[in-house]
């Protein structure tokens, strides 16, 4: 089996904070929200969401998946010219595990795209 890669942007589209305000909005049809008070809700969640990341806590979204941030080690090092050693960092990377339902829309998606081709 062959794994396509789809390229980095500029190729692909991306969402800007206000096109998300633009489709929550859409969603939401029975209430009647400002964009003002849309933005504040969305700079809400996602102050909270980093909180809790910076806090190591992982955020579990229900239907979506489940983000955490993970420790990655230091390590030793070499250059590949001059075999001088170095002791690379710690850090922190960002993980997503998505869930059972998320990745079957997406497996739907990918095979309503495979049979379109």
């Amino acid at each position: 089996m062959t794994v396509v890669r789809q390229p980095p942007s500029p190729g692909r589209p991306s969402l800007s904070k206000k096109e998300i305000i633009k489709k929550m909005k859409k969603h939401l049809t029975d209430v009647t929200i400002t964009n003002k008070v849309m933005e504040k809700i969305i700079d809400a969640f996602l102050l909270a969401y980093k909180d809790s990341i910076l806090e190591n806590h992982r955020v579990e979204i229900r239907n979506f998946g489940v983000i955490r941030a993970e420790l990655v080690r230091g390590r030793l090092i070499s250059h590949p010219e001059t075999k001088e050693s170095t002791v690379a960092s710690p850090y922190y990377k960002i993980t997503f595990k998505p869930s059972a339902t998320f990745k079957e829309a997406l497996r739907a998606r990918a095979k309503k795209e495979a049979s379109e081709t």
